[in-house]
C-alpha cells in the first residue's frame, strides 16, 4: 500500500473484542486533504485483501512515536490509535 499511494505507513495490531485482532495504520501526513488519504488507503486494502476496514483504525501523525532507540514503536502506536477511536 505504501509504494501505491506513495505514503508512510506503521501498521500495528488493535485489539478487538469480536476478532481478536484487527489492522491499525499510522499515517505520516502531510497535510494532504485526511479524507482523500483514508479513502485512498481503504480502497487500496480492498482491493489487495478483498476484506473492509475500520476507517477510524487510521490515523493521520506528524511523525511516529519513536522508542528509546530511535525506532519505530508499535505498542505507542496502538495505544495511539485506540486513544483516538
Amino acid at each position: 500500500v505504501q509504494e501505491e499511494i506513495g505514503i508512510e505507513a506503521l501498521c500495528v495490531g488493535i485489539p478487538d473484542p469480536l476478532i481478536g485482532e484487527d489492522l491499525g495504520i499510522l499515517i505520516k501526513w502531510d497535510n494532504t486533504e485526511a479524507t482523500t488519504i483514508k479513502n485512498e488507503i481503504l480502497s487500496c486494502l480492498k482491493t489487495k485483501t478483498h476484506r473492509n476496514f475500520k476507517p477510524n483504525h487510521i490515523l493521520l501523525v506528524r511523525d511516529f512515536p519513536l522508542n528509546e532507540n530511535l525506532k519505530r514503536d508499535r505498542k505507542k502506536a496502538s495505544h495511539w490509535i485506540q486513544a483516538n477511536k
